[in-house]
């Protein structure tokens, strides 16, 4: 598989008969554990991969199978997070996220990853909204102190699309602080779940102080 690819089978059979398939990099790697249908490669080299195809009942068929290669973003896992910087909107596409988000397993999908620095006492606010207001994108968003930071101990909420994220730095140190953001879309590992739409704006703005002012 191709770096930075998704890889999406398709299979089609004369008779209909449902196909399943898992994908592995381990011969000794228990594949029924591993639910995914859909093979990505979030990293900047190529992957070799076993595909297991299998079918639910005892029919036999013949079948045709090709594969759709779909992009997956350099910022797909946290190490490589792309900066976000203060009232400088990015656009982004949820369809192209690579690891699931550790902290939003449960809800999220493949997430991107972004970097904020927050100044020492002061709230940023992380907006997502559809590109497109035509065309929805329903996002989840979660915070860390560092890429290595599974346990969600920090805010973390499961906004909608046109809604957003608050991240504090309390400012005890006296310095700004840098924290980690992962957005994605709900959706699962199969590749007819992946969502139709993706393209989002992205946005960090400080939050104003309690006393009115904002940092220039």
């Amino acid at each position: 598989v191709p770096p930075l690819t998704r890889l999406v089978p398709r299979i089609v059979t004369p008779d209909g008969t449902y196909l399943t398939t898992q994908f592995t990099t381990d011969c000794d790697t228990d594949v029924s554990c591993s639910g995914q249908d859909t093979f990505i490669n979030a990293e900047e080299a190529p992957a070799d991969v076993i595909l297991n195809l299998g079918q639910r009942n005892e029919a036999t068929t013949s079948f045709a199978m090709t594969f759709d290669t779909l992009p997956v973003a350099p910022n797909s896992v946290c190490g490589r997070a792309a900066p976000l910087s203060l009232d400088e909107p990015v656009t982004a596409d949820v369809r192209e996220g690579g690891h699931v988000d550790p902290c939003d397993f449960y809800y999220g999908g493949f997430a991107l990853y972004y970097r904020v620095d927050v100044p020492a006492g002061r709230t940023v606010r992380v907006q997502a909204s559809s590109a497109n207001p035509a065309q929805p994108v329903y996002v989840s968003m979660t915070t860390r102190n560092s890429c290595d930071q599974h346990d969600c101990s920090h805010d973390f909420s499961y906004p909608d699309a046109n809604q957003g994220i608050n991240i504090t730095n309390d400012g005890v140190d006296g310095y700004p602080k840098r924290f980690y953001v992962a957005v994605s879309a709900s959706y699962y590992q199969h590749a007819d779940s992946i969502p139709e739409f993706g393209l989002i704006e992205l946005e960090a703005t400080l939050l104003p102080t309690d006393d009115g002012d904002v940092m220039p």
